[in-house]
Formats: C-alpha cells, sequence, structure tokens
C-alpha cells in the first residue's frame, strides 16, 4: 500500500474539486493523507477516502507572496522552514500538489519522499517552479488555449498522477450536518448566492432581486444564501427585490450550508465555492459564468448542471435576467428544452449542460472519463468544438497510458500531416543530438540542432495564434510548456526528454484524427443506434 499526501491550499470549492482525486488513490489502494488550509477543512471530516487530515494556520498564507519573490533567488522564509518542521509529517510514497499557491509548491519538492519521480504538479526545487506529470504541465499550459480546452479542473487532477484509467464513475464528496439550527421556509427553494471571490465574478445584484420576483411569481421560494463576506450584499438584494426573501448568508458552519444546499431544488451562483459545495450534495446548478470564469474549466462536476456563458473577460452583466430565468425554470420542468433552446437565441446567450461520462476503454471512448459539455444555444458543436473533443480523448489517453502508440499513420489533413511531420522530424534531431553528446567533436553540431529546435518551437506557437491553426493550440502550447517544465539534467537526458515530448504531440494528434474517423464511422453506420447530435456530445 502506497502513502501518498494530497496538498490543496485552495479555498473551499478547490478544496471539494480535489475529492474525486481523493477517492480515486484510495480506490486504487493508497493511505491518503491530505494537508488543506483550517478554514478549509470541513467538507473533508467523515471522507471514507482520506486517513488523515492535515491543517496549517490560515496566518501563514501571506507566506505565499513572500514564496513567490524569493524562491528564484533561493530565498525561502524561515517561517516555512519553520511549518514544515511543525508538521512532523512522514517518508511519503507520493507526493501531489493539487494547488497553485506557492507555499504549497514549495512544500510539494520540500515534504520527504521516498521516489524522487514520484512529486507530481507544482514544485519549487533548485530556483524554479516546475509542474511534474503531463496532466500539471497541462493544467498550466492551458491558460494559452481555454477556449479550446475541454478538461474540467476536476479531471485534470484525477489524471495528475499518471495513474492507470480509474473503472469507477467519479463524483465530488462535502460533509453535511445532521440538521440544520434553524427552520427553512416552506416551498420549493431555489437558492441565490450572489456573491463571489471577485468582484468582477459578480452578476448584477439588482438582477438578484427580480430574479427572487419573477421565481416567485411562478410559485418558488427564493433564499438568499453565502458566506459571512456576502452578508451585506445580500441585505442589498433583500432590500431591493419586492418579494420577502430569507437571507441566510454568514449564518451557517461549511457542512451546515452543505445540508442548506442539499433541501434546495435549485442553486443560482457565480462560480465559487457554493456552486461546488451544492454539486457535491446532487443539487443541480444554474452557474453564472463571466469575467475570467470559464465553463469547461470550473463548471460544477456532476449531471444536469447549466452554465451561462460570457464571451471571456466580458462583464457579468452580458448575461441576460431572461435566460438566467429560463434556465432556471427548465431545470425546475416549466420549461422545456426547446423552448429554453429558443430563448438562448432569442437573447444572444450561450448555455452548456453538464454530464459525466464513465471510462471507456474504447476505440472511439475517453479514457479518463469525467465531465462533458452540450450546447444548449445551437443544435450541435462546431467542426472546432468536435475537434477539441477529439483532442481531449486523445490526451486522456496521453496522460494516463503514454507509452499507448496505436494511431493513424496518414490523416488526409495537410495541416495534420505537416504538423505531424515537424514534430517527427524534430524528435528524430533530439534523439539524434543526445546520442552525439557522448562525442566533444559534435559539439558545434549539437548547439546549432538545439537552437534549431528552439526556434521551430517559437515558430510553432507564432503559427498558433492564426485562426487557420487555432484548433491545434492545446496541441502546440502543451508541447511548449512541457519543455518548459523539464527539469535540469544532463545534455543527453535533456535531448532525450525533449524527443519523449514531440512524440508525445505527435501521439495526440494521430489518435485525435483516429478516434474522429472512428466517431465519424460509426456516426455513418448507426453502431450505437443514437442520433448523430446525441452521440457527437455522449460517446
Amino acid at each position: 500500500m502506497a502513502r501518498t499526501l494530497v496538498i490543496q491550499l485552495g479555498r473551499l470549492g478547490d478544496v471539494i474539486q480535489t475529492t474525486p482525486l481523493l477517492a480515486g488513490l484510495a480506490a486504487a489502494g493508497d493511505e491518503v493523507d491530505v494537508l488543506v488550509l483550517r478554514s478549509a477543512h470541513e467538507p473533508l471530516v467523515g471522507f471514507s477516502a482520506v486517513a488523515n487530515i492535515i491543517t496549517i494556520p490560515d496566518s501563514l498564507k501571506p507566506l505565499d507572496d513572500a514564496i513567490a519573490r524569493g524562491f528564484p533567488l533561493g530565498k525561502i522564509p524561515a517561517e516555512a522552514h519553520e511549518l514544515l518542521a511543525d508538521l512532523q509529517l512522514p517518508r511519503y510514497g507520493r507526493v501531489i500538489n493539487a494547488s497553485h499557491a506557492p507555499l504549497g509548491c514549495w512544500l510539494g519538492g520540500a515534504i520527504p519522499c521516498n521516489n524522487p519521480c514520484a512529486r507530481y504538479g507544482g514544485v519549487i526545487r533548485d530556483r524554479e517552479c516546475l509542474y511534474l506529470g503531463l496532466a500539471s504541465s497541462y493544467r498550466v499550459a492551458l491558460l494559452q488555449f481555454r477556449e479550446q480546452n475541454l478538461f474540467n479542473v476536476v479531471d485534470l487532477l484525477r489524471a495528475s498522477h499518471g495513474a492507470a484509467p480509474p473503472t469507477q464513475q467519479p463524483c465530488l464528496y462535502a460533509n453535511r450536518s445532521a440538521d440544520l439550527s434553524f427552520a427553512l421556509p416552506a416551498g420549493r427553494k431555489v437558492a441565490l448566492n450572489p456573491g463571489a471571490s471577485e468582484a468582477v465574478r459578480c452578476w448584477p445584484a439588482e438582477n438578484f432581486a427580480l430574479l427572487a420576483e419573477a421565481l416567485s411569481a411562478a410559485g418558488f421560494t427564493p433564499i438568499l444564501v453565502g458566506a459571512p463576506s456576502d452578508r451585506e450584499l445580500c441585505e442589498k438584494i433583500q432590500s431591493a427585490s419586492r418579494v420577502p426573501i430569507t437571507n441566510l448568508a454568514g449564518r451557517t458552519t461549511i457542512p451546515e450550508m452543505a445540508t442548506l444546499l442539499a433541501r434546495c431544488e435549485l442553486l443560482i451562483s457565480a462560480d465559487t465555492g457554493a456552486a461546488h459545495l451544492a454539486a457535491a450534495v446532487g443539487t443541480t446548478v444554474v452557474g453564472l459564468y463571466g469575467a475570467t470564469a470559464w465553463f469547461a474549466e470550473t463548471a460544477p462536476y456532476g449531471d444536469n448542471h447549466i452554465i451561462l456563458q460570457t464571451p471571456l473577460n466580458a462583464p457579468m452583466s452580458a448575461i441576460s435576467l431572461d435566460a438566467v430565468l429560463a434556465a432556471a425554470l427548465n431545470r425546475l420542468d416549466r420549461l422545456s428544452t426547446d423552448d429554453f433552446s429558443q430563448e438562448l437565441r432569442k437573447h444572444n446567450q450561450c448555455a452548456w449542460e453538464t454530464s459525466i461520462h464513465p471510462p471507456l476503454n474504447t476505440a472511439t471512448g475517453d479514457l479518463l472519463g469525467g465531465l462533458m459539455y452540450r450546447p444548449l444555444h445551437r443544435n450541435a458543436g462546431t467542426p472546432d468544438e468536435l475537434f477539441a473533443q477529439y483532442s481531449r480523448q486523445a490526451f486522456a489517453v496521453e496522460f494516463v497510458t503514454p507509452t499507448d502508440t496505436s494511431a493513424l499513420k496518414e490523416s488526409n489533413s495537410y495541416a495534420i500531416d505537416s504538423l505531424t511531420q515537424i514534430f517527427e522530424h524534430m524528435e528524430t534531431l533530439a534523439i539524434s543530438c543526445a546520442e552525439s553528446t557522448r562525442t566533444r567533436s559534435a559539439s558545434i553540431e549539437i548547439s546549432a540542432a538545439a537552437h534549431a529546435l528552439i526556434a521551430t518551437t517559437e515558430k510553432l506557437r507564432a503559427l498558433a495564434e492564426g485562426p487557420a491553426w487555432r484548433r491545434f493550440n492545446p496541441v502546440i502550447h502543451n508541447l511548449d510548456w512541457q519543455l518548459r517544465m523539464l527539469a535540469p539534467q544532463s545534455a543527453e537526458d535533456t535531448f532525450r526528454a525533449h524527443a519523449d515530448a514531440y512524440a508525445s504531440a505527435t501521439r495526440v494528434l494521430q489518435r485525435t484524427i483516429r478516434i474522429a474517423r472512428n466517431m465519424r464511422e460509426e456516426n455513418e453506420t448507426g453502431a450505437k443506434g443514437w442520433s448523430r447530435r446525441r452521440f457527437v456530445w455522449r460517446s
């Protein structure tokens, strides 16, 4: 039995999103400890997948800034070393850092681990911050191709340690209280959570007031919920509304909030901890995503949630009140999906429905499984969206079984074949350089080859900016970040690591086209007896 430590120094939502990783590790036979902030440990209480919950004081979070400034200079605050000593952690067989926090990254590299190759996620060492593991480097790279990425962060965390494909269908966990210390109003309850971690992610307060009135008129009971910091905002909405609304913001512990949400039929919320808490207890969520939030990364993990999404960096006010009401009525069985889709098109709104798919080891299946998305604002995915879906499946194979080489050699696509040839040439060149490092006389040729590899990577990044190559952004930028995340090593090992990265990019491209072909053949033959529209999104 391996003893594994998972570090998650994020907020409430981050901790809940990490629970499928913890469950997968435990199901594989690991003894799992988890290191979290003291304020965020409550959702994990009673979780059978966790052997020990280890907490650190929230007062140490300011160490993040000090570590971020100091690690490039080799300067780590004494308080960080004191924390590590005070924790008295054992030597682990595996350490996974699931957070981006600098303190978490430093601990990820400093906590004793029996196997130096069994550290995953962000790790600070030798004055560098590296993201170790294919899924972890992808998680950093995706900031360059957010609109082409279809991996939810939960699934990237599940794949972070490169384990064999999981067999169980993933789900969230959150601890609930046995009961509430106050009575809830009667009726079909809809929770409204107007707060968010950033003000730019908040939907206008006046819209929440009008939404509460509309829900009340439709026969539902709106309830305001949130953290203590949201109480003033909720009071503002309560005062603006022309119907009475119960305000429970700041009145619950996290387990009580979980119980409260479990007793509601629906939660309407921005991308914040409450949305993930509701998903964990089985309550349907209508997510309001805009500004810096993007549905494919952090949508509530579960079936039948709806995400209303603005274009990236657009204001939250771009989400129309009519669309939110229509989404709520659709999930509450008061409005058909066809009528809801018409409402979306009428107001030029985008909405996506979530569903969890189990891992499928088939020619068109997804080895990782996890959260998938279906557009509700139109009848089918665009060609670029379909390509992104096939790429997701190809990357999933690479994350969990990178040695699989079953793929097509030719795609009948000029762009894919050209890119594949470039990667294959780069791989050959890197292998040649690795073999030549043993010969001193070849140093000039090696230097020239190394500069050629760097120049080619830069040209590929520039190429990815063009609209004709946009769909290849995940492969190109992921390759770039894989190379950036390589630890310092000998020249020969460095070139061999480059060769492995180029080979990985080739496999992903070839798998993508193979999956696309298999999908097309199954659609044409009707192998599964589904409509084309359904099969595209539910492989």
